[in-house]
């Protein structure tokens, strides 16, 4: 089994028979939702009773053995509501971390300064008082956001200010997170029902001076054409363009994140014993079914500084690179909610 393309999907859900407010989903196009494109094969295959409703995140399955159950999103039932909800704030999630004493990124709470809430502890000062502690650069991030979204790589103080000035000056969320940036190879794994699923190494694109192009030659050479505006403004935040020359040998991320918003580069990883041992102490820290979470590290996962966890992971890209993934995700999600 493997990840459908949108026009795949929707020439699939347009020839099913009993889905209901077909031409409503049709309507949407790309946004069908993540648990739908997970277990529609598989409640098609076993010709379970469903429907998808209107608004596309829900799906409502009738089992076999007279049990009905509903899918929001990727929320599948492993996790309680109290977990999901501590997983959605991250300085919440990395405090209980550092309580236990896990090893995480140094980070702060920021807050707008029109806010009823707003203080010395979280204002504007506050946030230059922490990147003199820590120093530069510094990851600037909504403090319950995901996919990468308004996530900003901060390499200086007048950057931070310029990004707290449209921070406070914008309609977006109320919190946001100031975390040390951390070197080092960057870890995801996911973690479902007592079982390390897969663990992953994840790299931004790159580029390596070839000692005569300039940035802007290498990103043809390197066909991250399609990047072009993103890596501009990532380079102007370090005061670079695209016709910078690099040193000789340098090498240089285009983009600021491994995230599933841009485009990186992926390689499975083993895991050992330890490694899977201080995932599942991670599991037991907040009695945790499923989620996922990414590790900093110079050595091995278990060697590593926790930088996020996730409760409601999107597995989307890695199902696409690994047929197997979504088969045994979706075997164990099935088996899962048949049986609550």
């Amino acid at each position: 089994m493997s990840f459908d393309s949108d026009e795949n999907m929707l020439k699939k859900i347009s020839s099913l028979k009993r889905l209901e407010n077909k031409d409503e989903l049709l309507k949407k196009g790309t946004t069908i939702k993540h648990g739908i494109f997970i277990l529609l094969d598989i409640l098609e295959k076993e010709w379970h009773p469903y429907r998808i409703e209107e608004y596309w995140y829900l799906i409502a399955i009738n089992f076999s053995n007279g049990k009905r159950k509903l899918i929001y999103d990727s929320d599948y039932w492993f996790n309680s509501s109290s977990i999901r909800r501590i997983f959605k704030d991250k300085i919440y999630t990395t405090k209980i971390l550092r309580h236990y004493g896990e090893k995480v990124a140094d980070d702060m709470l920021v807050v707008k300064e029109s806010s009823a809430v707003s203080n010395e502890s979280n204002n504007i000062q506050a946030c230059l008082e922490f990147a003199e502690k820590v120093w530069y650069p510094l990851i600037f991030k909504p403090n319950n956001g995901s996919r990468g979204e308004w996530v900003k790589k901060i390499f200086s103080q007048k950057q931070l200010l310029q990004e707290l000035k449209l921070y406070n000056n914008d309609n977006k969320e109320w919190f946001f997170l100031l975390q040390q940036y951390l070197p080092g190879t960057e870890y995801r794994a996911i973690y479902l029902d007592g079982e390390v699923l897969v663990a992953y190494k994840r790299e931004p694109i790159s580029i390596k001076w070839d000692g005569t192009s300039s940035i802007k030659e290498l990103i043809s050479i390197y066909q991250y054409d399609g990047f072009l505006e993103e890596i501009k403004k990532y380079l102007a935040d370090q005061e670079m363009s695209l016709d910078t020359v690099l040193t000789l040998g340098k090498e240089i991320n285009l983009l600021p994140t491994a995230n599933v918003s841009m485009w990186w580069k992926v390689s499975v990883v083993s895991l050992s014993e330890e490694d899977i041992f201080f995932i599942k102490k991670i599991a037991d820290i907040f009695w945790a079914n499923y989620f996922w979470i990414d590790i900093i590290s110079e050595w091995s996962i278990a060697e590593g500084t926790i930088l996020e966890i996730n409760g409601a992971p999107g597995i989307a890209w890695i199902s696409s690179v690994l047929p197997w993934f979504q088969e045994k995700f979706a075997t164990i999600i099935r088996n899962k909610i048949k049986n609550i």
